[in-house]
């Protein structure tokens, strides 16, 4: 009763980076499975052990993507596989279009388990992979269009796809790979048990028996022939008839002859099939169908082990004969094959330009080839009489030889020779055509181009809206944005009405049609920054519930429509932008934290949200510092001891001199001092990893990082970020808060080293719990609160970049200061600056002027992919709040440990007695409202 509740929920982290959901579509599965009859052959690797291949059924959902294929059954015990286009072999539509059938060298497979009503993956992901068949052969084929390649771009690569078509849907591969069957793996009975080439029928009688049973057995071998034949590419009939027959002629042609001579007359004649046609049962099919029995249940093969295994896996994905869901099951194929085509052609069009510049390197050398190639004719010329003599006779040796050679040694040579072709091939058609200006495909902007034509007629659902409300967008389409979560974008529409913001995704994977929040829950909007591009919003909404607050993080596909977006919210509620709209409010709320009026905590929350810092961006998630530098005593640490705290006025780079000194020497020549950053993409996942492993398994392609780079302990953790020469790290918020998920491995995560164990914490406390209550007063202690405002110089404030960073060796990579450099220049103090003060600014001194131009030199040499894999993933320093000192708080009262202190992360209280008699009321015409963003 239990599994049937379960409901598996598809999870996008599944899915690679920059790959896009496309379309699912209800499917039966069919497959081949291998079962060992000894459960430890396959761990043993016994050679004398029989495994059985099962045919199995798998209902679910087929899922196309832009970079691969994935089956989710809706057995929530099943493992959810995924096929990337990469590793595709072939692809076909079957016959009677309802069907598609995939050969590829790899699959992935992804075991999930549903925890709190959600899909999670808390182990790594199986990769089964298989060499592929004759890739020499296949390469040779692509090889044979190279004209084609070089007229190809995004333009008319349409035009060429069904060139490429047919070479997809040729599974002459899988016939010849399958050639075993019959003569090594073949189907019997598993109730009898016996190996067919070890049978010996020696009479019409028993034959005539044999050929009446399978006549008997026609409707069972109807899955056979329409499928497999199908999947395979031949033109066999369903008719079980036409098979015996043309076994009974073979069977009466040799009715006097010993099995064993039989089989040897049987590979001599295919040998010289193999010569002549170079493929082999272009009309047979690949399993000898005399000998196929079933079972109830399902379909099984019983062989004895062999050398020769399968080299390719083949699935047959089908659907029900309905008109609508054949129209989808071809639509989901013709997005197969473009998709697939492009990325052949792409790594066609790379392999032209390799050879490209090799060329040109090589004709820079003209000279010197030449005087080579002189010297070389010379020793040909003199050494021509003797070395033709000698080669006619080693040839004929050779030749005589290869005769009595295996087939593997064959193929291996048949393989070289293939590639010797090639090259041959590829070098005369550069030499030729090297002049030409070849035309590229963009597979990146083809992927993108296809996915905008799906979306061309998709509007806003207007069905959603209640009766009482109306769009004020003067869009009714909607805007089409990103929902952004961790690690995650959701492709959908946006729409306000004057009483809730909509959002619809597409294509809809989700049980739901819309989500919508509302209007009147507004609390702050904020203006964000995504790689390079200032086209996002956070929105931060009250949440009565369990939550404290709640957010919707979007990006927009332009400037403009977010521009629209942010008009269209200050007519609803003006308010909701007064903090982002007014840069002098930070200061007011600086007076009331020093004053002690709000907690260090929520401080700090508060300048990473204006700073463009958010939980639901993990490449630029708040930063708290390291408080405590106390991790291996035994004794239980005092909050008067100055000892046990960091030295805040330093980065964490500077708190060993010894590997100061080692970076001082190593970037002599560079302007800044640390190649990694404080915050980074990496370092959430690090830390998370408890509450996210899909995080890290997408970062790592579908791989956990080595146990011993894990967040195992506090006292390691902090061991490295105080001396390895790469590892800056500061902490992220969930330090200093309640929730003690993320130091407990509760999802109960397996890598293949073994389970990752809770959090080891430091010996002077007994549980998280208690860890966390002393991290929070520690945050909140005498000494943080007169030492962090220079920890915050650092971080957000006049420290942060330029002359003075340097100084204080608090400079990272130039690329790492691109969003603070940007909110600048599109802030609106800098905007109204005259000429005359804005040149002054950018012109304060030599040492920024180069900083500056080497940003803008790096951003011109690098790609555009590559610059923005670096500012996703490799740290962001938040927006540059304070120009000059920060304030120190006013020593008013005295820290006083408070094992209640969650109180102090709720805005209005505090634990310390400030006054003793009643206090004024607030005058200020503004009111701050907790935000824990």
């Amino acid at each position: 009763m239990e599994k049937s509740q379960k409901i598996r929920s598809f999870n996008l982290l599944f899915l690679e980076e920059d790959e896009e959901y496309i379309d699912d579509m209800l499917i039966t599965m069919k497959t081949k499975k291998e079962k060992h009859d000894n459960k430890n052959s396959s761990i043993n690797n016994n050679t004398n052990e029989k495994c059985t291949f099962i045919y199995v059924e798998l209902k679910g959902r087929l899922r196309l993507c832009s970079k691969s294929l994935i089956f989710e059954a809706y057995d929530v015990d099943e493992e959810v596989l995924k096929f990337p286009f990469k590793k595709l072999e072939n692809v076909k539509l079957g016959i009677f279009k309802n069907e598609i059938i995939i050969k590829t060298c790899e699959v992935i497979r992804i075991k999930t388990i549903i925890h709190n009503k959600k899909t999670r993956c808390i182990s790594q992901f199986s990769y089964e992979r298989k060499y592929k068949k004759n890739i020499n052969v296949l390469n040779n084929l692509y090889n044979e269009y190279y004209d084609e390649y070089k007229t190809i771009d995004n333009n008319n690569i349409d035009e060429k796809i069904h060139i490429f078509e047919k070479l997809l849907n040729n599974f002459d591969d899988f016939l010849d790979l399958n050639k075993s069957y019959n003569n090594k793996h073949v189907f019997v009975d598993d109730t009898k048990k016996e190996n067919i080439n070890n049978t010996h029928v020696n009479s019409d009688e028993e034959k005539k028996k044999k050929n009446i049973k399978m006549q008997n057995e026609k409707n069972d071998s109807i899955f056979l022939n329409t499928h497999m034949s199908d999947a395979i590419g031949n033109k066999v009939e369903c008719d079980h008839n036409n098979n015996n027959n043309n076994n009974n002629k073979n069977n009466d042609d040799d009715r006097n002859q010993n099995i064993q001579t039989q089989n040897k007359n049987n590979d001599n004649k295919k040998k010289s099939q193999d010569n002549d046609k170079g493929n082999v049962c272009n009309n047979e099919p690949p399993f000898d169908r005399d000998q196929i029995n079933y079972q109830t249940k399902g379909m099984s093969i019983n062989s004895e082990s062999s050398t020769e295994k399968e080299k390719s896996f083949v699935y047959i994905f089908s659907c029900e004969n309905s008109t609508m869901l054949m129209k989808k099951m071809k639509h989901i194929y013709e997005l197969i094959i473009k998709i697939k085509t492009a990325m052949i052609i792409n790594e066609k069009q790379m392999d032209i330009l390799i050879k490209e510049k090799k060329s040109k390197y090589k004709s820079g050398n003209k000279e010197r080839a030449e005087e080579m190639i002189n010297k070389n004719n010379n020793i040909m010329i003199n050494g021509n009489s003797n070395s033709n003599s000698n080669s006619n006779s080693n040839n004929n040796s050779n030749n005589n030889r290869n005769v009595f050679k295996s087939d593997n040694i064959k193929d291996n040579n048949y393989n070289k020779d293939i590639k010797k072709i090639d090259e041959n091939k590829m070098n005369e058609y550069y030499t030729n055509n090297s002049v030409v200006k070849n035309k590229e495909l963009n597979l990146d902007k083809y992927i993108e181009s296809i996915m905008d034509k799906l979306k061309e007629n998709v509007k806003f659902d207007i069905s959603s809206i209640n009766i009482h409300e109306k769009i004020i967008t003067n869009r009714i389409d909607g805007f089409w944005v990103y929902k952004v979560s961790p690690l995650l974008k959701v492709k959908g529409i946006l729409n306000i009405t004057n009483k809730y913001i909509y959002f619809q995704p597409h294509p809809n994977f989700t049980n739901k049609k819309e989500k919508k929040w509302s209007v009147e829950k507004i609390l702050h909007v904020f203006k964000r920054i995504i790689t390079m591009k200032p086209n996002a919003l956070e929105i931060i909404f009250e949440n009565e519930k369990r939550k404290k607050y709640d957010s919707l993080y979007i990006e927009f596909l332009s400037y403009d429509d977010r521009e629209i977006i942010i008009h269209i919210l200050k007519r609803l509620k003006s308010e909701c932008f007064f903090i982002e709209e007014n840069k002098d409010f930070v200061y007011v709320v600086q007076e009331k934290w020093s004053q002690g009026y709000i907690s260090n905590y929520i401080y700090l929350d508060f300048l990473n949200c204006i700073g463009g810092r958010s939980r639901k961006d993990f490449s630029q998630y708040p930063i708290y510092p390291w408080v405590i530098s106390s991790y291996t005593t035994n004794e239980k640490l005092e909050y008067d001891n100055k000892e046990i705290y960091r030295d805040l006025s330093k980065p964490v780079g500077c708190l060993n001199k010894n590997r100061l000194n080692s970076l001082i020497e190593k970037m002599h020549d560079h302007d800044y001092f640390y190649g990694s950053h404080y915050s980074t993409l990496a370092y959430v996942v690090y830390f998370l990893i408890r509450l996210y492993p899909e995080c890290q398994l997408k970062l790592q392609s579908g791989k956990f990082d080595t146990i011993s780079r894990m967040f195992l302990s506090l006292e390691s953790t902090y061991h490295t970020a105080l001396n390895a020469n790469s590892s800056f790290i500061e902490l992220i918020p969930e330090f200093y808060e309640d929730d003690e998920s993320f130091l407990k491995n509760y999802l109960n995560i397996i890598t293949n080293e073994g389970n990752i164990n809770d959090v080891i914490l430091p010996k002077w406390c007994s549980s998280p719990k208690e860890f966390l209550i002393f991290m929070k007063n520690a945050l909140e202690s005498n000494y943080v609160n007169q030492n962090i405002n220079s920890w915050i110089d650092l971080i957000f404030g006049y420290k942060q970049n330029g002359h003075n960073a340097k100084e204080c060796f608090n400079l990272f990579h130039p690329l790492t200061y691109m969003h603070s450099i940007l909110n600048e220049k599109l802030s609106r103090d800098y905007n109204n600056k005259d000429n005359y003060e804005r040149y002054n600014a950018e012109q304060e001194n030599t040492f920024e002027q180069n900083f500056n131009q080497n940003i803008k030199d790096l951003i011109t040499t690098m790609s555009s992919k590559a610059l923005k894999t670096q500012l996703h993933e490799f740290g962001q320093c938040p927006y540059q709040i304070f120009k000059q000192p920060h304030v120190s708080k006013k020593e008013v009262y005295t820290f006083v440990y408070n094992e209640k202190i969650s109180q102090l992360h709720e805005f209005g209280q505090c634990p310390y007695q400030i006054f003793k008699q009643p206090h004024v009321s607030k005058k200020e015409v503004y009111t701050f409202v907790y935000n824990e963003k």
